[in-house]
């Protein structure tokens, strides 16, 4: 009775429209494990229009449908996770893979937390981490960044600014030994295997990008050549990198689904043989090639676009912790060697340094 009256006080995505209204093409959010991400795409004459808006939001928040929207949260986890055999695999998967490091907790979190979450902690979340003090902004377009500045003093700077959130000082220790989580379920059988990498910052990332991509990314990568197209034991493999997160120390993971009549262990003596080839040869020129074409081509894609430019420079200073390191990438994939690649293969695909995770079919 008491949702129903409170209705009676909402109209329901009034923000949204009136964004809308004025010709914003792009109300989107997101959640990843480093950062939640705003994005709106405007005419540049509404630049002072979305930061009234925006700014506002901020400094007289109203959480209005608390518990409207975590029912839409607990369904999401209901289809993603509880019912879905990979991502329980994958929630599982990471828990193993990080005992210390928040890498370790899913984004959505757990269905208790989700059942018993009240107002009171979305707004002390709110007021701990949503100050202008823990808030980047990137705007691409046609402006004069004079004009943007003194707009944001006057909108943004009318925000009370609280102390800066704590950042993460738990450190994933050292691994010690191989780890396995298996996921029974009625399921076609599934596994990944995840090694642990530093952060993204790290200068060897460049060449654990070249060693991921070389190895699973794409049809003609060597995993999927081999997996797949020559030995049949697989459907579909891929491998990521910066996983689960880019900031803090990660993963470079394998992902394969075996074919069927054939098995995970299958699937993984032939992916440790390979790893063995390529820490042991140099990888070809032309398998460099590209990758470097094939990644600066990607990377200069993400600034073709007002929005996507404005993505890739915030994630730039929040999780490379510099704007400039955007544009540095470049350089880095253009240099990087097959030594280079042949140096991180063996540097971080250790066995005793990686995780698996693996759904059994339920018999």
């Amino acid at each position: 009775a008491l949702r129903k009256k409170a209705k009676e006080y909402v109209v329901t995505s009034e923000a949204d429209n009136m964004l809308m209204k004025e010709g914003d093409r792009e109300v989107n959010a997101y959640t990843s494990r480093d950062a939640t991400q705003y994005i709106d795409s405007l005419p540049s004459n509404k630049v002072e229009f979305w930061m009234a808006m925006i700014s506002d939001r901020f400094s007289n928040p109203v959480f209005r449908e608390f518990f409207k929207e975590r029912d839409v949260v607990i369904e999401e986890r209901r289809l993603s996770v509880e019912t879905r055999p990979t991502g329980r695999m994958f929630e599982d998967f990471f828990a193993t893979a990080f005992k210390a490091h928040p890498y370790g907790h899913s984004i959505i979190g757990h269905m208790s937390d989700l059942e018993n979450i009240t107002r009171r902690d979305m707004e002390q979340y709110f007021k701990k981490f949503y100050g202008p003090n823990n808030l980047t902004v990137g705007i691409v377009g046609d402006v004069k960044a004079e004009e943007v500045f003194k707009m944001a003093e006057v909108y943004f700077g009318r925000i009370p600014s609280g102390p800066k959130p704590e950042s993460v000082r738990t450190k994933e220790p050292e691994q010690w030994g191989e780890r396995r989580v298996i996921i029974e379920a009625k399921s076609q059988p599934r596994i990944i295997i995840g090694y642990h990498r530093p952060a993204y910052r790290h200068k060897d990332n460049i060449p654990l990008e070249a060693l991921a991509n070389i190895l699973g990314q794409g049809r003609s990568s060597r995993l999927y050549e081999l997996l797949v197209k020559e030995k049949k034991v697989a459907v579909y493999v891929t491998s990521f990198n910066g996983f689960p997160g880019e900031k803090y120390s990660n993963l470079i993971a394998f992902y394969v689904i075996p074919s069927r009549g054939h098995t995970s262990a299958e699937c993984l003596e032939l992916i440790d043989e390979e790893i063995e080839k390529v820490k042991k040869e140099l990888v070809t020129s032309e398998e460099l090639t590209k990758f470097k074409r094939g990644t600066v081509k990607s990377l200069l894609g993400e600034m073709k676009s007002n929005s996507d430019m404005a993505a890739l420079l915030t994630y730039a200073e929040v999780v490379l912790g510099d704007l400039d390191a955007a544009f540095d990438q470049i350089k880095q994939i253009r240099a990087v060697t097959a030594a280079d690649v042949k140096y991180v293969a063996n540097k971080y695909l250790i066995k005793k340094h990686r995780t698996i995770g693996e759904i059994a079919s339920e018999k």
